[in-house]
């Protein structure tokens, strides 16, 4: 199940690109997409053995070989924590806000913040967190 990482990222980004591109119900667009994502998140806990030291569902493929870098996301104890927090936070954000006209954007930024974060959490190199870092930068301005 280590692909299960990997969906945790591209989830949220195919509902940012769905929610662009639906007129209306955007909000319910990204909440569904959020629903999807926080299952995912209990699916992952549930493949988590805490009894094992170390990173666990590791991914890891070839990225840009010049300069050594790789796709390589695993979880831990604590990135666990932060990845069910973020599903658990994201929900309220999204309605928190009480205007429905307009929202687009805003259901499609938080979106592609929620994957970034969920990659800034679990990335296991410099490269690819900095790189989910920044994007995460990107929806917060």
């Amino acid at each position: 199940m280590a692909w299960l990482i990997t969906t945790l990222i591209v989830v949220p980004i195919v509902g940012a690109l769905l929610v662009g591109a639906t007129r209306n119900y955007a909000r319910g667009v990204a909440l569904t997409f959020n629903l999807v994502t926080a299952i995912g998140a209990f699916l992952l806990w549930r493949s988590f053995d805490s009894t094992l030291p170390g990173l666990q569902l590791v991914e890891r493929h070839s990225w840009i070989p010049a300069i050594g870098a790789e796709y390589l996301v695993g979880i831990d104890g604590l990135s666990l924590l932060l990845v069910i927090l973020t599903s658990l936070v994201f929900p309220f954000a999204l309605l928190a806000p009480s205007r429905a006209a307009g929202d687009r954007g805003f259901c499609a930024l938080m979106l592609i913040m929620q994957a970034a974060l969920y990659g800034t959490f679990t990335a296991q190199n410099f490269v690819l967190w900095f790189l989910f870092y920044e994007m995460s930068l990107i929806p917060a301005f």
